[in-house]
């Protein structure tokens, strides 16, 4: 198992790609922490992997606040004493033209999108450079590098998790900590990509099982190997290395 003994944190990991990332961190051997803004959908899916023989358990947290991330981050040093993995994966989309999308859409987007990164990272650095070990996994998008009508904030959030990503990556691999952004190559077939877009043929969107193979293997990563900015494409995972 490529995460046996590992404890790792999955922001939004209640359902959709969150939900894939942490059944396939149990199947590997961690712990999961599942930290959602809904607890009881977390408690759920934590006690459907409890059967696993890893333990899972679901923290309210509201990656916007910062005293929420704190609180959610001490808990898990006092239940597990450390922290391998972090996945910033909580995430929302307006995809709407930028004057028809609301502002307080915008603020949404860049509140949970990137001020949640910043915060969770922040919080969970101090433990890992301690440790002198981590990973830390960055869900981003395709758009963050395309044109496209509609959706332009979201994209603009996106690539700044993208640079946030790449320059952290330098900046902490002499703690020995791997930071990677892994980018679908497209739509992910979720339940709310598909709620939300009922007219739209779903046939082809990856499933979230696969952008969960690609965090296991970044999962297991450290600085002495794939850190820096992650793509999926054609189901082969693409890699631009940091230099040491």
């Amino acid at each position: 198992m490529r995460l046996e003994n590992k404890v790792a944190i999955v922001t939004g990991g209640a359902q959709g790609i969150g939900k894939a990332i942490a059944t396939a961190y149990v199947r590997e051997g961690a712990d999961v922490v599942i930290a959602d803004l809904d607890i009881n959908a977390a408690n759920t899916t934590a006690s459907e992997l409890q059967n696993s023989g890893r333990r899972v358990v679901g923290i309210h947290t509201d990656v916007t606040k910062e005293a929420s991330v704190t609180e959610m981050v001490s808990k898990v040093m006092a239940d597990f004493g450390r922290i391998d993995i972090l996945v910033n994966n909580a995430g929302l989309g307006y995809f709407s033209k930028f004057m028809e999308t609301p502002m307080n859409g915008l603020d949404l987007m860049i509140n949970v999108n990137l001020r949640g990164v910043l915060l969770c990272t922040r919080s969970v650095l101090p433990h890992m450079m301690n440790q002198k070990s981590g990973s830390i996994i960055n869900i981003s998008s395709r758009v963050a590098t395309q044109h496209g009508r509609g959706g332009i904030t979201y994209a603009a959030v996106k690539a700044a998790i993208d640079r946030f990503s790449w320059g952290l990556a330098a900046e902490v691999g002499k703690y020995n900590i791997a930071v990677n952004c892994l980018k679908p190559r497209g739509p992910v077939l979720t339940d709310s990509n598909v709620r939300n877009n009922p007219d739209v043929d779903s046939s082809t969107w990856d499933s979230p099982d696969l952008i969960a193979k690609a965090a296991v293997f970044l999962g297991a990563q450290d600085a002495s190997g794939t850190t820096g900015v992650v793509a999926m494409d054609e189901q082969i995972i693409h890699w631009h290395g940091i230099p040491k």
